[in-house]
């Protein structure tokens, strides 16, 4: 759903970002704000160098050049959509989220009720299962599981993994005595009714026992592994009204952030891979749930990376895998490679026998996953025509599906070489390959056309089959705002004074009105800058109290949230010698700012100018005449003038 603005101040408000990145790395009282080491975890330093400033709710690390706001970092650090950071931004400040703008039935509130005490009763047994190995001696069956699994206590931990005991009666009693009605527990896929009589069983015994979660952390389903011999070996939890195998991702919650930061997910089969794996040092991982890869889970990983390797096993299975995902993952406009482990090896496996660093080197040389399947199929491919359009047929309705026209192109020359065709001869038979039922398929249509709807009435020359142009709809979806599709504004074609003086207006409400008795409207060099300037302007008339909030919001709206911190780049290389972004005390950092900030507007004012000289003198040259020529020397000693009064030690900084 998308939020109200007023909901989604109302949750920024009432969340902190110091306390919110303090969870992740220590930071220490500064000037200005906080101090830290980064806590990305693709920047790697020994000295702090991340900047978090809690009266305008930004942070920004000095070294890797990372930034942004509270829901910034929730999206960059956590790995979150923009929905998923405000529903966990909200929870944690007790915060109802809000109804819909239509009349809520009964029915959709006892709905929404029922889900909430399924997540609680997915809670408490967490707890129960996680007490279950806590509790236990060292001889026990879980904890002797876990040591063989070469599992440490801190990745046992980080993944809450626990045990059913093999009573039939163990979590049922746990969960009523604390409140929850065994109803819902059943609803929960968590115990079931007894047949012929009263009162519920465990659903899961004698296994251990994985919780799965959301990205925000909350439980929504559980798998376990049957530790004796019997089947199933493993057991997920029932579809529920929180949980549904075919869309659910396993591990998000501990790796997104990992996904996030590397633009990489490494897809793999199953609980134990990824946690292997994750405790081996490869972290932007996701598996799935004893499934194969479904569309809802190609569309999960593309919130946050088009860049996948699905990493399957050495066996049949996993060669079947790699062949049923390939075109889901490219109906998804996803960029897949894939990996099979050699020796019929699953990852925790390999690890094991070869080390991290061999599956490293395999992971880095994994190929497309096109061209993985293009060498299964063509195994004993001698180039007879008819095992050439074979396997065209075959390829087809792949390529067909594909979002990325240019990949497809790509992929249609690495057939085209395998096949031994050339690609004018491919395209033309790929065009009239017979479809189902008979009929041969018409034109191929090129990247941004479309074809008429059946039935509807075309003129003559779309009825000869010829290609329609789609519409600007159909070609290129518009990004919306709020922060939660795209940026409103572009800093593309700014100049660094520009860039700086935008900068210095975010800081306080006094630079903003310095600048607004300047009038520089018309000298910004695009038409970007002076909505972004109008903006500023509205929105701080509205809420004025607010104005430290601004540079925040701003960071939802523009394509370059660094911009709200070249002024501290600036200040901080002048006058902090360790240039690690700590600067002097306040009085010269005022001093200074103010300085700076006369001197932007300068430089503004004569870049503009020399525009206007520019434009003049092209225009001179074409046709004299005595009165521009008259302006051009005006402007050019107005010029002259702005530059002479401009800080020698900024001029190139602000250039």
């Amino acid at each position: 759903m998308r939020f109200p603005e007023s909901f989604i101040q109302q949750v920024t408000d009432a969340t902190d970002l110091v306390d919110i990145i303090s969870e992740t790395t220590q930071l220490k009282s500064s000037s200005g704000g906080f101090m830290g080491r980064c806590p990305f975890p693709d920047h790697k330093e020994k000295t702090a160098s991340f900047s978090v400033s809690q009266t305008k709710q930004l942070y920004h690390c000095f070294g890797c050049k990372k930034s942004g706001n509270l829901i910034g970092f929730m999206k960059d650090y956590h790995g979150m959509t923009f929905p998923e950071a405000i529903e966990f931004l909200a929870g944690r400040a007790r915060i109802p989220m809000p109804v819909e703008d239509r009349k809520i039935s009964s029915e959709e509130e006892r709905q929404a009720e029922r889900r909430r005490q399924i997540a609680k009763a997915n809670e408490l047994a967490q707890t129960y299962f996680r007490d279950q190995v806590k509790n236990a001696s060292a001889d026990h069956a879980a904890v002797l599981y876990f040591e063989k699994r070469g599992l440490s206590p801190e990745t046992q931990e980080t993944f809450g993994l626990g045990y059913a005991t093999s009573a039939w009666e163990g979590l049922a009693p746990f969960l009523k005595n604390r409140g929850v009605q065994l109803e819902i527990a059943e609803q929960a896929g968590l115990v079931r009714p007894r047949k012929g009589s009263q009162g519920h069983y465990d659903l899961f015994r004698e296994r251990v026992m994985f919780p799965i979660r959301k990205v925000t952390g909350e439980v929504i389903g559980f798998g376990g592994r049957l530790l004796e011999k019997g089947e199933p070996k493993y057991l997920n939890s029932p579809d529920t009204p929180l949980f549904h195998k075919g869309k659910v991702l396993y591990g998000l919650d501990q790796t997104a952030r990992y996904i996030r930061s590397e633009d990489h997910v490494i897809v793999v089969e199953g609980y134990m891979d990824l946690i292997a794996m994750f405790q081996a040092g490869i972290r932007n991982l996701a598996a799935t749930l004893g499934t194969a890869l479904t569309l809802d889970h190609a569309h999960a990983i593309r919130k946050i990376t088009p860049n996948i390797t699905v990493l399957f096993d050495g066996d049949a299975a996993g060669q079947n895998a790699a062949e049923k995902s390939l075109p889901i993952l490219l109906k998804a406009g996803l960029r897949p490679r894939g990996l099979t482990l050699p020796e019929k090896l699953d990852p925790d496996e390999f690890i094991k026998a070869k080390g991290v660093e061999a599956l490293n080197q395999l992971l880095d040389g994994a190929p497309d996953l096109f061209n993985l399947c293009l060498h299964l199929w063509t195994l004993n491919f001698r180039g007879a025509a008819t095992e050439k359009l074979a396997l065209i047929e075959k390829l087809q309705p792949i390529l067909d599906g594909m979002q990325d026209a240019r990949l497809r192109e790509m992929y249609l020359k690495d057939l085209a070489q395998r096949v031994q065709m050339n690609l004018p001869d491919l395209k033309r038979t790929l065009s009239h390959t017979q479809a189902p039922g008979g009929s041969t398929r018409g034109p191929a249509l090129k990247p941004g056309m479309t074809r008429p709807p059946t039935g509807v009435a075309t003129s003559p020359v779309a009825a000869r089959g010829a290609e329609i142009p789609a519409s600007p709809a159909q070609a290129a979806p518009v990004q919306q705002n709020q922060g939660q599709s795209g940026p409103r504004f572009t800093l593309k074609g700014a100049s660094k004074g520009e860039r700086l003086l935008l900068s210095l207006v975010l800081k306080n409400r006094a630079n903003f009105e310095f600048v607004q008795q300047h009038k520089l409207a018309d000298e910004f060099s695009t038409d970007s800058l002076r909505q972004i300037f109008a903006w500023i302007e509205e929105t701080g008339r509205h809420s004025p109290e607010r104005f430290d909030r601004l540079a925040g919001l701003l960071t939802e709206l523009v394509d370059d949230a660094g911009v709200v911190f070249e002024s501290e780049k600036v200040i901080g290389m002048y006058l902090a010698p360790s240039g690690a972004g700590e600067s002097g005390s306040d009085a010269d950092n005022s001093e200074f700012e103010s300085d700076l900030l006369r001197d932007c507007v300068r430089r503004v004012r004569a870049d503009g100018l020399k525009r206007q000289i520019d434009r003049l003198t092209a225009e001179l040259r074409i046709q004299s005449s005595s009165e521009k020529l008259e302006q051009l020397m005006a402007l050019q000693r107005e010029r002259m003038a702005l530059m002479k009064n401009s800080l020698k030690s900024l001029s190139k900084d602000a250039e």
